[in-house]
């Protein structure tokens, strides 16, 4: 770490042990260390009105069952679920809506497109804009199917 008063920033150089195991970006197997990338700075957030700067030559991996070469690593958990729909089922896989965590819808999809129709071609009486209550009443559904 170093602290840069007249600048009004604190750097903070981050690094890792030698022998890092570390997961595929591609495939998420174990794989070795194989080199790292140019350093790369990142605003952080502020550290007692500082401005913290992060400093990191991020390390990249070579997998033995990817054929793509040396890969950086540290992927994002969102990232690695997307890279992993594609390469599972291509562009079709990323594209179709999948099931969810929760209730599952209440309405059809019908019901749901007529909802989205009127809220976006016509305006209420007496209003500017929708509630979801007026709506829902317009539309015969329940708040819960607008909201």
């Amino acid at each position: 770490m170093e602290l840069q008063l007249k600048q009004g920033e604190v750097h903070v150089y981050l690094a890792h042990e030698n022998q890092l195991e570390c997961p595929c970006a591609e495939c998420g197997a174990r794989c070795a260390l194989y080199d790292h990338q140019a350093e790369r700075q990142w605003r952080h957030l502020d550290t007692c009105q500082y401005r913290t700067i992060l400093h990191a030559a991020p390390p990249r991996s070579q997998c033995c069952q990817s054929r793509s070469g040396a890969q950086p690593i540290y992927l994002s958990a969102y990232r690695m679920l997307w890279r992993r729909r594609f390469n599972s089922g291509g562009l079709a896989a990323v594209l179709e809506d999948r099931p969810r965590s929760g209730r599952p819808k209440q309405i059809s999809a019908e019901q749901e497109a007529a909802i989205v129709k009127a809220t976006m071609k016509t305006i209420p009486k007496d209003a500017t804009h929708w509630s979801v209550r007026a709506l829902a009443a317009s539309q015969n559904s329940t708040i819960q199917g607008c909201g």
